[in-house]
């Protein structure tokens, strides 16, 4: 009669811890690599909100006129001299050199200049 027993040996019984242990280890492992995963999501996160509050911070200067460069400061527009001489050239030329000069020490752009004329002319 031949013995039919379903008892590991000890072949497969040493076999099988060490495919536990080893199952043990990598469900560690991955565990750790999970936790390390998440505390760079964290602060990722953290760094990103950071990002936006700075970014939302730049654009309510803005809307309050503040410059970028000095947020303390606040930008100023030269105001230049209005134009009431009709079509008499003399009057026009001095104004064109008074509002140059405005400008030169101010240092006006382009673009404002061409705004800043256009308002002065028309008003």
């Amino acid at each position: 009669m031949a013995s039919s027993s379903n008892a590991p040996t000890p072949n497969k019984n040493n076999t099988l811890m060490r495919l536990l242990w080893d199952l043990k280890l990598s469900r560690k492992e991955s565990f750790e690599q999970l936790k390390k995963d998440k505390e760079q999501s964290d602060i990722r996160i953290q760094e990103h909100i950071q990002r936006l509050e700075a970014r939302e911070q730049e654009r309510e200067s803005r809307k309050r006129g503040l410059s970028r460069r000095n947020p303390s400061q606040k930008k100023k527009t030269p105001k230049i001299p209005k134009f009431y001489g009709g079509s008499n050239k003399k009057i026009f030329l001095e104004w064109e050199a008074k509002v140059e000069k405005i400008f030169n020490e101010n240092h006006v752009n382009d673009q404002a200049q061409v705004d800043l004329v256009v308002l002065g002319l028309l008003e």
